[in-house]
Order: structure tokens, then sequence, then C-alpha cells
């Protein structure tokens, strides 16, 4: 399945399904999530201040979050700048789900309000973008 999202009123649109996974940065995520298993520090408690790791691991989601649209343009060859747009804004909710406890002891944020974050967006995206 290409990833480019056929909109309404092309003779094989997407389901909603398909336009969902066509919106999640899998392969940037994957490697957000290899590379977050890589530095973690097994004495890390969620309780502690940010880690030297994490620094590394915000220099990784960076770089990751710059490579998201060139990805898309140029190894996926997508064409639609909102699913672009979309697919960019996906992947920092699904590396802070992923970091939740880097997360919380930065930002103050619960992980389950990021959990609950990711839940909606993800089932809302799909509706959006066509």
């Amino acid at each position: 399945m290409a990833r480019q999202i056929n909109a309404q009123g092309t003779p094989q649109q997407d389901t909603y399904l398909q336009r969902l996974y066509k919106l999640i940065p899998s392969e940037i995520t994957t490697a957000y999530v290899a590379i977050a298993a890589a530095l973690y520090d097994a004495n890390h408690s969620p309780e502690e201040q940010l880690n030297h790791y994490d620094h590394y691991l915000f220099y990784a989601f960076l770089v990751l979050l710059l490579l998201v649209p060139i990805y898309l343009k140029c190894v996926q060859n997508i064409t639609n700048w909102a699913q672009i747009a979309a697919t960019t804004i996906s992947f920092p909710i699904w590396a802070a789900t992923v970091s939740a406890a880097a997360v919380t002891a930065h930002f103050g944020v619960p992980a389950p309000v990021l959990s609950v974050v990711l839940t909606l967006w993800t089932t809302i995206l799909p509706v959006l973008v066509r």
C-alpha cells in the first residue's frame, strides 16, 4: 500500500484505517523507540530529574523530528502537505508517550495525560486529514 492518502472523490478513497496507518510516523517512531531503549539507564527512576541519557535522547528526538518531513517527501514520495504536517505533529506526541518518565520529570505532565492525548490524537487525526 502506498503511503500517500487518497483524497475524497478519488476512485479508490482510503478508509479510516488506511488513513490512520498512513498518518502514524511508524518508521521514525520505531527509530526513536530503538534509540530510547539503547540509551535507557536502568538506575533512572521516574522521580529523578533528567540524567545525561535524557539529553542524548532529546538530541535524537530533534534529529528525527527534522527527518520526518524529509523522509515522507523524499523516501515515501508523499506530496500531500496536510499529510506531511499531520504526521510530523504526530511524532512528538508518540515520542512523548514513549518517554513518559522523562517528560513527566522535566515538564510535569503525568504519563496518563500523555496516553490520553495520544489516544485522542490518533482517533481524531484520520477524520481531519483526508
